[in-house]
């Protein structure tokens, strides 16, 4: 019996072409999704990169918005790369019945020891004008004082109370924050530039640039982005 062509199955070149065929197909396949994979994972990091600096810048605004008095800039790594100050957290006027280390308000209702430790008491205007005394406890009403008073403090007298606080660039190339005494914790990776300058008194700007932690996968380079702002002090 004769056999039809379609009997015959296929020949071992038309075999070989089909599958080089399928090999070219699915490598250029695999070519592209590596490209894919590639871009990304640039972009994912890019994006985080980003919001990291952001993060970060706006930390430093809402913390320096609150500032009292001048800060102090200096250098650590890079220059002007380190600023401290002093960050209100309550203010008001004494209500009197003050001793010579206590200060009283009895507007407040302030948590027991809420202030203790970290925090001071610095009178701006009114009897004790100019003096800064550290805060070893409090009650609602009362806050005690490590020291005395050289002029107690009276009805007119108008006080804050604040907590040391400062940013810095670390040597591995981290944000670091300090509040109140003690060292830096890291809050941002991969900063490759901090600069504070104090263009008036009453404003800061602050410039910040942050990079990927791995180069772009197509142009082996880092990607950076920068930030620029200043802060407008609301005392």
């Amino acid at each position: 019996m004769r056999l039809l062509r379609s009997d015959r199955g296929y020949s071992l070149l038309e075999v070989s072409l089909s599958t080089a065929v399928g090999l070219i197909v699915l490598t250029s396949a695999f070519d592209l999704y590596v490209q894919s994979s590639k871009t990304t994972q640039g972009q994912s990091e890019a994006v985080q990169m980003q919001l990291q600096v952001k993060s970060a810048m706006d930390l430093m605004v809402r913390e320096m918005q609150l500032m009292s008095g001048s800060p102090t800039i200096s250098t650590t790594l890079k220059a002007n790369d380190t600023i401290s100050f002093k960050r209100i957290v309550d203010s008001g006027y004494s209500s009197g019945g003050n001793t010579a280390s206590t200060l009283t308000d009895t507007r407040n209702t302030w948590q027991s020891n809420q202030y203790a430790g970290q925090y001071s008491v610095l009178i701006l205007a009114g009897p004790g004008m100019n003096e800064v005394h550290s805060i070893s406890g409090n009650n609602s009403t009362t806050l005690t004082l490590s020291n005395t008073w050289v002029n107690i403090p009276a009805t007119t007298s108008l006080y804050v109370i604040y907590r040391n606080e400062g940013f810095t660039l670390t040597a591995a190339n981290k944000l670091g924050y300090r509040r109140g005494s003690g060292g830096y914790n890291p809050i941002a990776e991969n900063i490759t530039n901090l600069a504070f300058s104090q263009p008036d008194s009453t404003s800061i700007t602050i410039a910040l640039t942050g990079k990927t932690s791995n180069p772009d996968p197509h142009t082996g380079l880092d990607n950076s982005y920068s930030m620029t702002d200043t802060v407008r002090k609301r005392n």
